[in-house]
């Protein structure tokens, strides 16, 4: 039996908050109310929309009901998408009590959730009461289900990986949708849906609710009793809305109407599931018992946690969702009015996953003795060159030395091989399809890349697509600045302004001279002469060289060791930080910013050297590390 009523405490928050808010007109008529509704979040959404407005593309379409009439809907692509990228699907579903919404209301939270989650959106603007009546709503959102899959050429959008979710009524509605089509997976010829988000949802009509008050401890602990006056949607305010569906004689047995209703059985197999569920709210019980009886069915581990931010939740159960997570049973919970309730079914902490780093070079000579002691990270390789995609065997020796970098500076690191040449990098085009290439087979953290060519930027249309494709997938890129000295520009990639250029020191800091110049804005800079690496056997001269080592300076050495570091920051972050500091250092913004804090100036050029940095970065102990780190990524 359950007692939920911990979370029914109201927060200082809340109650600063609540005294500042307006009373709403009694007498207002219906129509007014909703204009005025629809009015006032439509305000709140043109405002934020500009910030948002020119990191988005949106298209509205009319989709054909059942009835012969049409429902609206709106879509939403990120503008850093790829062209040609074939994005996962959000499908949303607006809140509102069935009887508030319209798609411009809805423009922020759908652009922001498009953006943050890099996936495309789709909302519904399924048809309201008290025009329309059950079953229009659930009948409109099944019309638009199918028509989105008859439409996936247009849309750009990937079938497998369609996620359906919404808030309050949308989130009753996708529950059931979501309910219904794993129920009838035999008969369906559309993939599964990928995941659902529900953001406090009603999951059992409210004459349907008793086999919800049968799992509670009591009734009178219940959130229908605990929270039947509660400020923002009160138990009166619930069945108001309700009523105006007109469900005549529901059935609690009815699933698709009452998703909360249905039996462990049922719900055996569900796809990923998040939600978010508001402690102070009727709603809060028939949620909570939903997230405990898909534990139960050996589906989720549910993890709840105080959401700072509603959209966040939303991004990251996304997110989370689309990462083909796996079963485990495990309930921990945090006492708090507001709940971000996330489904995180993970067999080991996400947090402990390795860094993965594709390297770009030669190949590489595995034979070599110091690969013994990493020869099981060495996961995967492909060469660019030749006929064969799997002969990486390298001839010049360049791609083993920086390879056997990467394994001794990034010790925990899963490392990819992407041959591209035997000594030179071939063609710009070349090695965009090579980078597209990587990041679709091996979705890496971080890219190295110890080449360059001549800084011509109207040449590199295709890398700088490629480039900004490992952006829009959160693939950290590393270049080479150049070997051609002072009076030289920066080379492509490394010129990219989404491409962290790496130059060469002595092992004092002291640039060397065969760097480009230093230019405004970030020089990151790492040791990069008379670097020790393997080398190849029959380069090297058995009787002076037993162990087969050679010395390497340039900016291509210098690159390896930065991606080492990259590597151990996220491996860190991953392992001490948030979930979302974690994130943020995994993008451009948030590694540059850390790499700047754990560099000092030399000459112009951002020498990352943690041991000499002014704070001893990694010499003060974890507090300062954490501190600092979230700090930079702030």
């Amino acid at each position: 039996m359950c007692d939920f009523s911990c979370y029914g405490e109201s927060s200082e928050e809340w109650l600063a908050l609540e005294r500042t808010l307006p009373t709403a007109d009694p007498d207002l008529p219906l129509s007014d109310i909703v204009r005025l509704a629809n009015e006032e979040r439509e305000a709140i959404a043109k405002k934020s929309m500009t910030e948002l407005a020119h990191r988005i593309q949106s298209k509205d379409y009319s989709i054909p009901s059942r009835d012969g009439s049409s429902i609206q809907a709106r879509f939403y692509r990120p503008l850093q998408a790829p062209t040609d990228a074939l994005l996962p699907l959000y499908i949303h579903l607006q809140g509102g009590g069935f009887m508030f919404g319209t798609l411009d209301a809805e423009d922020a939270i759908c652009a922001r959730i498009a953006i943050g989650s890099k996936v495309a959106v789709l909302n519904i603007d399924y048809r309201h009461t008290p025009e329309f009546t059950h079953p229009t709503q659930w009948n409109d959102t099944e019309d638009a289900f199918e028509w989105v899959h008859d439409n996936m050429d247009k849309l750009s959008c990937d079938p497998s990986r369609v996620i359906l979710g919404g808030i309050s009524a949308g989130a009753w509605i996708a529950a059931s949708l979501v309910l219904q089509r794993h129920l009838n997976r035999a008969t369906d010829s559309r993939p599964p849906i990928a995941g659902q988000i529900l953001m406090i949802p009603c999951l059992a009509h409210v004459d349907c609710y008793e086999p919800q008050l049968r799992k509670m401890k009591n009734h009178s602990i219940s959130s229908y009793k605990q929270n039947e006056s509660a400020p923002m949607f009160s138990l009166a305010e619930l069945r108001w809305f309700t009523n105006l569906l007109k469900i005549e004689n529901p059935d609690m047995n009815d699933t698709k109407l009452n998703p909360g209703n249905a039996t462990p059985e049922q719900v055996k197999g569900m796809p990923p599931t998040v939600l978010g569920i508001v402690g102070l709210d009727p709603l809060r019980d028939e949620a909570l018992l939903y997230a405990k009886m898909l534990t139960e069915a050996g589906s989720y581990e549910e993890k709840l946690s105080a959401s700072a931010r509603w959209d966040k939740v939303i991004e990251d159960g996304i997110c989370w969702a689309l990462s083909d997570p796996s079963p485990s049973n495990v309930l921990s919970s945090s006492r708090k009015g507001v709940l971000g309730v996330y489904n995180k079914y993970a067999p080991e902490s996400i947090d402990l996953l390795p860094i993965k780093i594709v390297v770009m070079d030669t190949g590489i000579d595995q034979s070599h003795v110091d690969f013994d002691a990493c020869e099981e990270r060495i996961k995967a390789s492909l060469t660019y060159v030749g006929m064969n995609t799997k002969d990486v065997k390298d001839t010049s020796g360049h791609g083993t030395h920086v390879a056997i970098l990467l394994c001794e500076y990034a010790p925990n690191a899963h490392i990819y091989v992407l041959k591209i040449a035997h000594y030179k990098p071939g063609s710009s085009a070349i090695i965009a399809g090579s980078i597209n290439d990587a990041v679709k087979k091996w979705e890496p953290d971080i890219i190295s890349m110890s080449f360059g060519w001549p800084a011509r930027d109207d040449e590199y249309d295709s890398l700088q697509k490629a480039i900004k494709n490992a952006h829009f997938n959160d693939v950290l890129l590393f270049a080479a600045a150049s070997n051609d000295g002072a009076n030289a520009k920066r080379a492509w990639p490394a010129r990219h302004s989404g491409v962290i250029c790496v130059h060469s020191t002595a092992a004092d800091g002291t640039p060397s001279t065969f760097n480009p110049i230093v230019i405004p804005g970030d020089n990151f800079a790492v040791v990069g002469e008379a670097v020790e690496g393997a080398w190849l056997r029959h380069l090297c001269d058995e009787q002076t060289n037993q162990s087969c080592l050679m010395h390497k300076s340039g900016t291509s050495v210098a690159t390896t060791i930065a991606a080492g570091i990259a590597a151990f920051l996220l491996q860190y972050a991953r392992s001490n930080l948030s979930r979302r500091d974690a994130a943020r250092l995994k993008q451009f913004e948030g590694m540059t910013a850390v790499l700047r804090r754990i560099s000092v100036t030399i000459q112009g050029y951002n020498y990352i050297a943690p041991r000499l940095h002014p704070d001893n970065f990694f010499g003060k102990g974890k507090e300062f590390i954490d501190t600092s780190l979230r700090d930079a990524l702030s």
